[in-house]
């Protein structure tokens, strides 16, 4: 675990030892016990829930749910070797010239290789906490990854290896793909491209914009509808056009010496691999862009829409509806049960009339005043 804000640069306090048999990095008793000590109170509380819900519910008799609790207590501290062997062993790896090994509990090779390897490293933010990973990737693509937080000298093993940001790699392959595929593009389809990524920004902007600072409204079907229309519009062509690069091996595909590119059933699995990728990344973009759409085709649907009086609102207790925010359950007569629900107090729509609200409503949305505008 670092408790470092550069993650790209190496730091440096070197504690590795240079042996006869190579470099030796030790690992940190502390971090270990401190891990190991985590990893047992988290271990025995899910083995102690999981035999009272099954002795609870019948599920299994008594015996057999300490069993299986036990079962998965040691399971869980077994697999886990990687979070506390340095209680039992003082090396955390050896490097080398031809060779790379990682060392386990009471000091078992738990892993070696070849250091011609190809070695990046992840790290992970917990909020001011870094978790490194470190993955080792054979020359068939066969991914090993490995914690790094009981090494007491991880950034100089990570040098050593000559290990590689993974989010710089994809970065790098990823505009390395763009640039060549803008290089054959005709200037329409590069203009096009730029036009959509260019609004999407945009329009995500005005919507988070929208939904802080304009007055609460409320949309229709017909806003999603037409939101959702748009997105398709835009996002089928632009994914169409970068086919190209997410499918290629260095991005989203697999490479031609890929291990599962070998066989049948390999092929096949990669190809769903990367079908999913593709198909979540489209989700992705399609949710945040058909929000977005919505978000700023409703309230701009209803500048010029006139306000209507309505004084037989009855209104309920208000609600804390989390992080400030504040709500009131609203029941209105006969002919306005659209507007019936929850609407937010903000500080253009605060309760000032009693039973008094204003209303006004478009094809796309809808929004409901407690303190009626001035006409």
């Amino acid at each position: 675990m670092m408790n470092r804000k550069n993650k790209q640069q190496y730091s440096s306090i070197p504690v590795s030892v240079q042996t006869a048999s190579g470099q030796v990095f030790p690992a940190s008793r502390i971090r270990a016990f401190i891990m190991f000590l985590l990893l047992l109170i988290l271990m025995t509380l899910i083995a102690v829930i999981t035999a009272i819900a099954f002795i609870i519910h019948g599920i299994l008799p008594d015996w057999a749910a300490i069993a299986v609790s036990l079962f998965i207590f040691l399971f869980g501290i077994i697999y886990s070797e990687g979070m506390w062997f340095g209680l039992t062993c003082s090396r955390f790896a050896t490097l080398t010239n031809d060779r790379l090994v990682l060392y386990g509990a009471f000091g078992r090779e738990r892993f070696s290789c070849p250091t011609d390897w190809t070695f990046e490293y992840r790290v992970i933010d917990l909020r001011g906490f870094f978790y490194v990973y470190l993955r080792a990737i054979s020359p068939d693509c066969h991914v090993y990854r490995f914690l790094l937080d009981l090494c007491r000298d991880e950034d100089t093993l990570l040098k050593a290896l000559q290990a590689q940001s993974s989010e710089a790699v994809f970065q790098r392959a990823l505009s390395a793909e763009y640039r060549r595929l803008f290089a054959t593009m005709n200037p329409l389809g590069v203009r096009f491209l730029k036009t959509i990524s260019v609004g999407f920004y945009i329009i995500t902007v005005l919507a988070f914009v929208s939904y802080f600072f304009v007055h609460p409204f409320k949309l229709t079907a017909a806003a999603w509808q037409l939101a959702l229309l748009i997105t398709l519009l835009g996002l089928l062509p632009s994914v169409w056009m970068v086919r190209k690069v997410w499918m290629h091996e260095t991005v989203l595909g697999m490479p031609a010496h890929h291990y599962r590119r070998r066989s049948v059933v390999g092929r096949i699995t990669a190809a769903i691999i990367m079908m999913t990728k593709i198909s979540l990344i489209m989700l992705a973009l399609g949710i945040a862009s058909t929000w977005s759409l919505a978000s700023i085709l409703g309230p701009a649907s209803l500048i010029g829409s006139k306000f209507e009086t309505v004084e037989q609102a009855r209104l309920g207790s208000v609600h804390d509806c989390g992080r400030g925010c504040k709500e009131v359950p609203v029941c209105m007569p006969a002919g306005y049960e659209m507007f019936e629900g929850y609407w937010r107090i903000s500080y253009s729509n605060r309760i000032r009339q009693g039973g008094t609200v204003c209303v006004r409503e478009s094809k796309l949305a809808y929004e409901l005043y407690f303190d009626c505008p001035a006409k």
